[in-house]
């Protein structure tokens, strides 16, 4: 052990090594391996996604050792490497292999946090004796079955929090399996930069580099006292994470309480044409209502952006008397705005919308309106929101992003459609409007 941590211990840390047992399932080169999955002409090959941002979203373990990386431009992509095969992102495709990810780990416990589209944390403490395996069995069966069922590799970290967790998932990538007890947690974090931590951001990291914390265990050190004069809720729990006192709950449930909702789509080329430049703003304004309308969320204070193609943004912020979720509505209070911000000597090309201070639905009329309109027009959109939940997003929408939904996003090999877009013959059991839950593991027409 370094000299400089031989003569310290972590008292918390070495009580016991798993108080908790907490693990973290991160997929490899996620979206990346899901078409290498998918199409067997593509294993072995240097893979991108993203083709329709323009940018590499991800990119498959060949790319990555070509010099690929996250947000590399497709014409930096191609002088880097040429061979590299850029796909458009297959959202849909993506959703069912994580799904069956999440499955194969609830087999384990049912303690299962989905973090996001590719990857989860699971509680597995106390299912020793039901699995008759030990921790590390568990962990290595879980890896198991995700490399085996889906065909795509993940890494998994063990460890007594979900901090620590996530710091062992990160250890060995690709395709690791890391064990982090509570007692040897300080050989994990004597060389990890403190920004590397999860929770730390930017500026907190900024911070601590001034007050001399270099790295994790520098902070996992620090006093009780210090960490909670100098810092905020979130870094306090996640110092408490680092010593092993596991306070992170799992997020079992799924979310269904937002404070904001934001929607923003990129488009090219780019356009001074206000006209489309609106409908592409009208379709970001719909797609954030329905989201608000699922969660019977409604909102009075709202912003809208634009941005050019040398990427200045311009917009504007309003706040209105009655929270509502009324794409219609929105769109009339903006609709000025927007004339005055727009100049046609610049060209745009990115839309966003965001919802601020979102509340549940009061479903209180206004003893001053037009309650009979409200009526009918919550009625009107529940009707929508199920024909489009049966036969596709935007199969009715409003007049103002006809043009938007029509014209696409993107011209050129960009607008490509994704491959489940495409097909013809979909995966057995499947139409163009019938998709099956979970994808059959290397399937290929």
């Amino acid at each position: 052990m370094d000299k400089k941590y031989e003569q310290k211990e972590l008292p918390c840390l070495c009580i016991r090594s798993f108080k908790r047992a907490i693990i973290h399932v991160d997929m490899d080169s996620f979206f990346a391996s899901c078409e290498q999955q998918r199409d067997v002409k593509l294993r072995g090959k240097p893979v991108c996604i993203g083709l329709e941002r323009g940018i590499a979203t991800s990119m498959s373990i060949e790319a990555k050792r070509a010099g690929v990386t996250r947000g590399m431009g497709i014409h930096d992509i191609k002088k880097v490497c040429p061979e590299c095969i850029i796909l458009p992102s297959d959202y849909e495709t993506f959703g069912l292999y994580s799904l069956r990810m999440f499955e194969i780990v609830k087999r384990y416990s049912d303690d299962v946090e989905e973090y996001s589209v590719d990857e989860c944390f699971a509680d597995i403490t106390g299912m020793r004796r039901s699995l008759n395996m030990t921790y590390q069995e568990i962990a290595e069966a879980i890896k198991h079955d995700i490399d085996t069922m889906i065909g795509t590799t993940c890494s998994v970290g063990l460890a007594p929090t979900k901090t620590l967790a996530k710091v062992a998932s990160k250890w060995k990538k690709p395709s690791g399996l890391t064990i982090i007890p509570g007692k040897l947690a300080q050989y994990f974090l004597k060389d990890l930069p403190v920004g590397k931590i999860w929770g730390i951001g930017e500026k907190t990291t900024h911070y601590l580099q001034g007050k001399g914390v270099k790295t994790a265990l520098d902070f996992a050190y620090k006093r009780l006292e210090w960490v909670e004069e100098n810092l905020y809720k979130p870094q306090i729990e996640t110092w408490y994470e680092l010593r092993g006192e596991a306070v992170k709950a799992l997020q079992t449930e799924p979310v269904d309480e937002y404070r904001n909702i934001s929607k923003r789509k990129t488009f090219t080329p780019p356009s001074n044409d206000p006209k489309e430049v609106f409908s592409r703003l009208c379709k970001v304004i719909e797609n954030a209502c329905i989201k608000a309308r699922r969660f019977e969320l409604v909102s009075k204070h709202f912003s809208f952006s634009i941005m050019t193609h040398n990427f200045i943004h311009d917009g504007c912020e309003i706040k209105i008397d009655r929270p509502i979720a009324d794409p219609v509505t929105f769109i009339n209070y903006i609709k000025p705005e927007f004339d005055r911000i727009f100049n046609p000597k610049h060209f745009y090309r990115l839309t966003q919308f965001n919802m601020h201070d979102l509340t549940k639905d009061p479903m209180q009329l206004d003893i001053f309106g037009n309650c009979v309109r409200e009526v009918k027009q919550k009625d009107l959109y529940s009707v929508v929101d199920e024909i489009n939940r049966r036969f596709g997003k935007h199969a009715v929408h409003l007049g103002a992003t006809d043009f938007a939904i029509l014209d696409g996003d993107h011209e050129g090999n960009r607008g490509n459609e994704a491959w489940r877009k495409l097909r013809e013959n979909w995966l057995p059991g499947e139409t163009k409007r019938k998709r099956v839950n979970i994808p059959y593991c290397g399937y290929v027409k």
